[in-house]
């Protein structure tokens, strides 16, 4: 019996050393490129930029803010303890907006 479980830790053993030489020689063969710095695309850098335009001036933000807490205060209020909220993709950047009301 003491046989039995030698031979099932070799092979264990053996198993695992196989697969670390296989994993070894696919690294060798293939570099990780984790690390690597590309260029953006000229469609990547457009959606770049047009995100950061809303990050660095509020003011689309703050006129979409107003628009929408107008409408919200043109609705019914909500009951104690409730609020209503609505949710606006900026046209600009495609940052969502959320703006809240709650009752009183």
């Amino acid at each position: 019996m003491s046989q039995r479980f030698v031979d099932r830790r070799r092979f264990l053993l053996n198993t695992a050393l196989v697969s670390a030489a296989g994993v070894l020689a696919e690294g060798v063969r293939h570099p990780a490129a984790a690390f690597s710095v590309y260029p953006m695309s000229p469609e990547l850098k457009a959606s770049y930029l047009a995100a950061k335009s809303c990050g660095t001036d509020q003011s689309t933000h703050d006129r979409i803010t107003r628009t929408v807490l107008a409408k919200l205060n043109a609705m019914p209020a909500p009951p104690p303890g409730q609020s209503l909220s609505e949710t606006v993709i900026c046209p600009i950047c495609g940052c969502p907006i959320v703006v809240s009301r709650t009752g009183s």
